[in-house]
Order: structure tokens, then C-alpha cells, then sequence
């Protein structure tokens, strides 16, 4: 059952769920004017190499982004 918006139709829904798929919910929570560049998530250590697949976040590195943009608005 898919009750949120996509970006696929309905048909390529069906089509996708033919064969095994992730489905991410992607919660919005807040936009900033300020955009952190993948060299600053190295420098901070979010990330320690090439982003290749999804990834988790830890709360520390959540609150650690988080002030991070509080700080270049």
C-alpha cells in the first residue's frame, strides 16, 4: 500500500514491486538557506569516504549538523 506521494506512476510502482525494493520515508523537517558540502560532512567525520549507498545518522551527527547550520544562517 502506498499512501504518501511519489515520484514514480503507478504503473512503474507496480512494475518496481515486481522484484525487491527498499521504500524510504523521507521526513521534512526543516530548510535551511545554508548548504553543507560533502568536504564539510568529511571535516565534521558524518562520512568517511565516498557516500555510495544510504546511510544512517547518528543523533550525534544529526545534533552536530544541525548546529552546524544554526551557526551559517
Amino acid at each position: 500500500m502506498i499512501s504518501k506521494r511519489s515520484v514514480f506512476s503507478l504503473e512503474e510502482l507496480e512494475e518496481l514491486l515486481q522484484s525487491e525494493v527498499s521504500v524510504i520515508l523521507f521526513i521534512h523537517s526543516k530548510t535551511y538557506d545554508y548548504k553543507i558540502s560533502y568536504e564539510e560532512l568529511v571535516e565534521l567525520g558524518v562520512v568517511n569516504g565516498p557516500v555510495q549507498s544510504t546511510q544512517s545518522l547518528s543523533h550525534e551527527n544529526y545534533l552536530m549538523i544541525k548546529d552546524k547550520f544554526k551557526h551559517n544562517q
